[in-house]
């Protein structure tokens, strides 16, 4: 009885592979991830099905189907998981974007350090693009040296931006906004708090509370926390394009050690 089932499961994905996104390969490579899979469904020995799934995923990844990569590899049991698999994890998550579990597939690589060098600057790429500075220069100074390249100039325009934070500064009227340079923005906005708060303070000092609270006050009270949550923004995105920067930064310190190779 779980024979019939296996021959009946590799029949059926046998009809539906090709109506999905697999549809786009070869003919060939069609067949061959069939017969892979037919593999996999009759052998009954841990180590074998997970050599074949790698097997597969790495078929996969060589057509760029890094999503069906991945789905692949997380069908092998946790018993078949080597550092194979958690390298070509690692090599997924990073071509699919997903950094922060590139990351965490590169740490449970013992010693990733003493891997093939793709490995090593696929680790290096992994920490660029989380934000780890530190660890980042460290281990691409090692790979410099293991090179023979000249590190003097690896660090001096590699600075690390500060952490980002809220502005605090922006508690005062629009002063959030002059900080980061948005000079007619914050003249605006502390115009119109001006405008306002004043219209407010008038009407109130003559007896008129309702309007001067409805007309006045609430206005105010909304183009300065707008002035706030705008400041907030744009100290982000300074922030961001500084990380952006940084990191194209870094990406141009890994072309030396491709370019020594012949990549």
């Amino acid at each position: 009885m779980n024979y019939i089932m296996k021959l009946f499961t590799i029949i059926i994905m046998t009809w539906s592979i090709p109506i999905f996104s697999q549809a786009d390969l070869p003919a060939k490579v069609m067949r061959e991830l069939l017969k892979l899979e037919r593999q996999v469904m009759i052998t009954g020995d841990t180590a074998s099905k997970a050599d074949l799934l790698l097997k597969k995923s790495r078929l996969y990844k060589t057509h760029n189907h890094y999503d069906e990569a991945l789905h692949t590899l997380n069908r092998i049991p946790l018993a078949g998981t080597s550092n194979e698999v958690h390298i070509e994890r690692a090599f997924n998550y990073f071509f699919t974007k997903e950094y922060s579990s590139a990351l965490y597939e590169a740490w449970a690589i013992p010693a990733i350090e003493q891997e093939g060098m793709d490995t090593r600057l696929l680790y290096i790429m992994i920490l660029l693009e989380n934000g780890y500075w530190k660890d980042f220069k460290q281990q691409l100074k090692l790979e410099y040296l293991t090179w023979n390249l000249d590190t003097l100039d690896l660090f001096k325009k590699f600075k690390p931006p500060v952490p980002y934070s809220s502005p605090k500064i922006s508690i005062v009227p629009s002063a959030g906004l002059f900080k980061y340079g948005y000079i007619s923005q914050g003249i605006l906005n502390l115009s119109l708090q001006l405008v306002f708060a004043g219209f407010a303070a008038y009407e109130i000092a003559n007896g008129f509370y309702l309007t001067g609270t409805l007309s006045g006050v609430l206005p105010a009270r909304r183009f300065y926390r707008g002035g706030r949550k705008l400041a907030d923004s744009k100290a982000y995105k300074k922030y961001d394009n500084s990380v952006q920067k940084l990191k194209k930064h870094g990406y141009k310190l890994i072309t030396p050690i491709l370019d020594s190779q012949g990549h």
